[in-house]
């Protein structure tokens, strides 16, 4: 990640910018970040559903090949290049990720991905050897737009004279960043080489010898928190359910802390799900028109005790100007991993569990208070859409 690229500048963070028909949202990594992705996604995907698409003689192979479970050359577009790692990336990185500087002690937004690396060569290769020359042209004109559109809305806004309404996504401080840091605990364990497996594998076996099978099958799949909590549930009995618990949280406590240990010498904002923000939004407030600005936050429901979740639905689907059957939810649909039960229990148990040993740490203690103290003053701010209980 590029830090300062003059003495005068400094990256102070990210946050995910979402430029909808009536809003622009503002949020960041754990929070709501899954649903308003999968909003966002849907947005897109209409924009392109209005470009013809022509194959070339060989896109035709490609289709006929590749297309899978896809029902036309529009939707095989939008899932295996549009949206696909080998394809632009995912939306939230190459088109609604943005990046705060300080540039000559003024805060600026830019786009995390410069369009020039949004449409670079492999990209452009990749679409004219699927389609036409005319189509190749629409899908980077659309491409171009959108990202226009956005840097311009924000523009707008920061300016403020926008005619759109801002949404400001917020949560709990403390609750962000725990699950943040749990989160990104367990990526560490993803996209090891086969040598960082072998130690690992030698250390599980080291330190879990009578375990050693069950603790090596809950970490060979790369797991995310819930798979490690599903597969404790699905264990043959109760007794049997809480043994392998206990040893399995015995197992990640002491590799936790040494995990924390190696974070403390790198910056707050190389922290992917953690990293401070409420002082950037605090100085985003200061320039909003006022009047535009309805904060949201998605802890409400839970803090006075009344739910678990906010009704995002009735707040996106206007700005959006969706209809509820512009979605189905099941339960492989980002919209129902959300909303996902067994998630959120996944989430409580390791709270629980690891919880105070993130807290304890002095790092993470520095970020809480300091987000802290910009949540206290905009939970009790007159924009909230959903008010805490005094």
């Amino acid at each position: 990640m590029e830090r300062n690229r003059e003495n005068s500048e400094k990256l102070l963070g990210e946050l995910l910018i979402y430029n909808t028909p009536k809003a622009l949202i503002i949020s960041r990594n754990k929070i709501a970040s899954r649903a308003l992705d999968m909003y966002y996604n849907k947005y897109i995907e209409k924009q392109f559903n209005n470009i013809p698409l022509t194959l070339t003689k060989d896109g035709k192979v490609n289709y006929d090949i590749h297309k899978g479970s896809t029902k036309n050359v529009q939707e095989w577009f939008i899932k295996y290049l549009l949206f696909h790692k080998n394809g632009i990336g995912s939306i939230q990185e190459a088109l609604a990720g943005y990046r705060v500087w300080n540039k000559n002690y003024e805060n600026k937004v830019e786009p995390a991905v410069d369009l020039d690396l949004l449409l670079n060569e492999e990209f452009k290769g990749l679409l004219e050897s699927n389609f036409t020359k005319q189509t190749v042209t629409d899908i980077i004109n659309q491409l171009l737009f959108i990202c226009n559109d956005t840097k311009q809305e924000i523009e707008n806004a920061f300016n403020g004279n926008t005619k759109k309404d801002i949404l400001v996504f917020y949560r709990e401080p403390r609750r962000r960043i725990i699950s943040g840091a749990i989160q990104d605990f367990f990526a560490s364990f993803t996209n090891l080489s086969s040598r960082e497996k072998l130690w690992f594998d030698l250390y599980i076996e080291s330190s879990n010898k009578l375990d050693y099978s069950f603790i090596k099958n809950i970490f060979q799949d790369d797991p995310l928190p819930g798979d490690v909590i599903k597969k404790l549930k699905d264990t043959n009995s109760s007794t049997e359910r809480e043994y392998f618990s206990t040893k399995i949280f015995s197992f990640i406590k002491p590799i936790l802390k040494k995990w924390l240990k190696t974070r403390r010498t790198m910056e707050s904002y190389d922290y992917t799900h953690t990293s401070p923000y409420l002082f950037l939004i605090n100085d985003f407030l200061q320039k909003f028109d006022k009047n535009k600005v309805k904060l949201v936050n998605i802890d409400a429901n839970r803090i006075n005790g009344v739910g678990k979740n906010v009704n995002l639905d009735t707040l996106l689907l206007p700005v959006y100007e969706f209809e509820s059957s512009d979605f189905h939810v099941d339960s492989g649909s980002m919209l129902g991993k959300h909303l996902d039960e067994n998630s959120s229990e996944s989430n409580e148990r390791w709270f629980e569990v690891l919880g105070p040993l993130i807290t304890a740490d002095t790092r993470f203690q520095v970020i809480i208070n300091s987000e802290l103290f910009y949540y206290g003053k905009m939970v009790n701010d007159e924009s909230n859409l959903y008010k805490i209980n005094k």
